[in-house]
């Protein structure tokens, strides 16, 4: 018997253009989730976020315009054979998702060596702040881990949720272009990449 186990990865919240530090308004955000959501206090020191390297066409995306292009070339880059490849970041302290996507990079023959490419930022939520340490571009990104406590230790992101997620988003953005908000700051979430991970379970 088999079953899909979905994964996916969320891109969303904020978009700022920097470097060598975080822009004020993110270096405040990292802050309040890290030293004073109560959800969960933590540090917002600043730590090397490891990745996969996953051939773009084995990825299914949803992409909207409104991503920024600095935060796309920072997920998505070509070898020098023109191939595009997509850094799958792993959250730091998960012992469970990361190892799926290997085993499925592994079936497809592909590297599963890891990477370190992001300089990133915890928050309360098992979010990340990612910091792209060439161009400076700062953005948001959610990706699955089973570390977070309370009552939702295990946080998966699944393309079913993200994939909700991307709807809504585009829903209040259409909302937005008719009719300004004046009190209402909108975290977007503009894009979405995931893998279909097939996985055999012996009866």
């Amino acid at each position: 018997m088999s079953r899909i186990l979905l994964i996916a990865l969320i891109l969303g919240s904020f978009f700022a253009q920097g470097s060598w530090a975080l822009q004020p308004a993110v270096s405040t955000l990292v802050d309040d989730e890290t030293l004073h959501n109560a959800a969960e206090l933590g540090s917002n020191a600043p730590i090397e976020i490891e990745n996969f390297e996953i051939p773009l066409n084995l990825v299914d995306s949803d992409i909207t315009q409104r991503l920024p292009k600095e935060v796309l070339e920072s997920l998505v880059f070509k070898t020098p054979k023109g191939e595009k490849i997509l850094r799958w970041p792993i959250n730091p302290g998960d012992k469970t998702y990361y190892k799926r996507v290997e085993d499925y990079l592994k079936k497809m023959h592909v590297s599963t060596e890891r990477h370190r490419y992001f300089t990133g930022y915890r928050t309360a939520s098992k979010s990340l702040i990612l910091e792209d340490p060439k161009s400076g571009a700062q953005f948001s990104i959610k990706v699955s881990t089973d570390s977070a406590s309370g009552l939702w230790k295990d946080k998966q992101q699944t393309i079913a949720e993200s994939k909700d997620a991307r709807l809504v988003a585009d829903y209040i953005d259409e909302i937005a272009a008719n009719k300004k908000f004046k009190n209402v700051v909108v975290l977007d979430e503009p894009a979405m990449f995931s893998l279909a991970i097939l996985i055999r379970r012996l009866l």
